[in-house]
């Protein structure tokens, strides 16, 4: 004789899908810029790899050839895939932007598992990927 599991009511489907809404709405605000205090003296980069959103640059590795002054910090996070990564772009764009800069420096880069939802005893598990940027102006 089959055993008979008990179905979920529609309530709990509700709340699942709620509480999924509330943790992607989460995800889409932004962290605060911490502005960079104590003097503005100019630093000299000596290059490295950029990517390019829109017109603003996101250096990967190294940092832009020649003057910039660092004016914030902040983080960034996104599902870590291919799409996540092209979201974590536009967040990094977005935020530099907010900020009056004209590009970003990764500072570090991390991933960590979270659970996206859970329902029906099935948890679905994503990485995250956390990068932490200084936001930067050139000079001209």
């Amino acid at each position: 004789m089959p055993s008979k599991r008990p179905i979920p009511s529609m309530r709990f489907y509700a709340a699942a899908v709620m509480l999924s809404a509330v943790a992607g709405l989460t995800a889409c605000v932004p962290a605060p810029i911490v502005r960079h205090e104590g003097a503005s003296v100019p630093q000299q980069g000596y290059g490295g790899a950029r990517e390019r959103i829109g017109d603003i640059d996101f250096w990967t590795h190294g940092s832009p050839p020649g003057e910039y002054r660092v004016i914030g910090y902040t983080t960034v996070e996104s599902q870590d895939d291919l799409i996540g990564r092209r979201i974590l772009l536009s967040r990094v764009a977005a935020q530099v932007r907010r900020a009056g800069g004209n590009a970003a420096i990764r500072i570090s880069e991390t991933s960590k598992p979270s659970i996206a939802y859970q329902a029906g005893g099935v948890s679905r598990i994503e990485n995250r990927r956390i990068v932490e940027i200084a936001i930067i102006q050139y000079r001209d």
